[in-house]
């Protein structure tokens, strides 16, 4: 929608070559081939012309569209990034749940990170627990 907002003297120009190439043809399908050879001929290179013009403003839209998209991906993914550092420097003693020791016996430690509560689940274990769990069931 926002490109949209940017992009649209270009969609107007696309869509005048697009009529222009559409008169164009029903012109030329008026003319025959054999009787106004030159006159048919002259009409083939400006559709072409024109189809060709039109193709370089779709293909550097699309470019423009990827560009932005990936701006904002990046942009987002900084967020994201400093939202969890902020997180982590901000609740980093605190558990985001405390089970039962023998649940994960051999990897509380690890998992407790930087809490030092056994039994616990540290926030660096569940952002990328959480992490990992949603890039798997959207992508």
């Amino acid at each position: 929608m926002v490109a949209r907002c940017f992009d649209g003297a270009e969609e107007q120009n696309e869509k005048h070559m697009k009529d222009r190439i559409i008169q164009m043809k029903s012109e030329q399908v008026m003319i025959s081939a054999q009787d106004e050879y030159a006159r048919y001929i002259r009409l083939q290179r400006q559709i072409n012309k024109l189809t060709e013009e039109l193709s370089q403003l779709v293909k550097q839209r699309s470019e423009k569209a990827t560009r932005r998209r990936k701006i904002l991906t990046a942009i987002c993914m900084g967020l994201l990034a400093l939202c969890h550092i902020s997180f982590l420097l901000t609740y980093r003693k605190d558990p985001v749940i405390v089970l039962p020791m023998e649940w994960f016996h051999p990897l509380n430690t690890i998992l407790a990170f930087p809490t030092g509560v056994a039994g616990a689940i540290g926030l660096p274990c569940w952002i990328i627990t959480s992490n990992k769990i949603i890039s798997t069931v959207l992508f």
